[in-house]
Formats: structure tokens, sequence, C-alpha cells
């Protein structure tokens, strides 16, 4: 099922306290781009097409760090937001 738009707003303000204006400033800060990768493109569709990208959030405190595509918000999630297991993975990549 797609949310729609105002399904969409209602949730980013229930969920990350943040509204649209201030999402769309957020995404214009980061020039419309993921904010790890660059990626112009969420990874996420609908039958409307390209979804915007998701919200990246401190599980912890909930406070809202970026907006990333979904690969690279994987990335996070699956390093359960641990800052050292990404430094390990990193240095496994540039053996």
């Amino acid at each position: 099922m797609t949310e729609t738009k105002q399904e969409r707003r209602n949730r980013l303000l229930s969920t990350y306290n943040l509204d649209i204006n201030s999402y769309n400033k957020l995404l214009s800060k980061q020039n419309n781009k993921c904010a790890i990768c660059g990626s112009l493109d969420s990874g996420q569709y609908n039958q409307y097409g390209k979804c915007p990208f998701p919200v990246d959030h401190n599980h912890k405190s909930g406070k809202v760090r970026g907006l990333l595509c979904t690969n690279c918000n994987t990335i996070l999630g699956m390093a359960n937001d641990n800052p050292y297991i990404s430094i390990k993975a990193m240095r496994y990549l540039s053996k």
C-alpha cells in the first residue's frame, strides 16, 4: 500500500518531528542527494515513480541526521548505527 502525501507528512511529523518544509530544506542542503554516497536516486519506487529519500535518524535519541538512499540507510542499519563496525567494514573493503 502506498501512502498518500498527507499520510507521509503526518508520518514525518509524528515519527521524526520533521515537517515537510524542514524535510525539503534538508534535502536542498544536501543538493537533492544522498548524504553519504551522493546518489540522486532514493532507491525506492512505487506505482507513481520515485519515492523521497528515507530519513536517517539516531535510534536512541531520535535526532535526524540526514536523508539517505535506501542502500546507505540499510548499511547503517545493518551495522546497528555503530561507527566502529562501519570503520572495520571500510578497512576490510580497502584490503
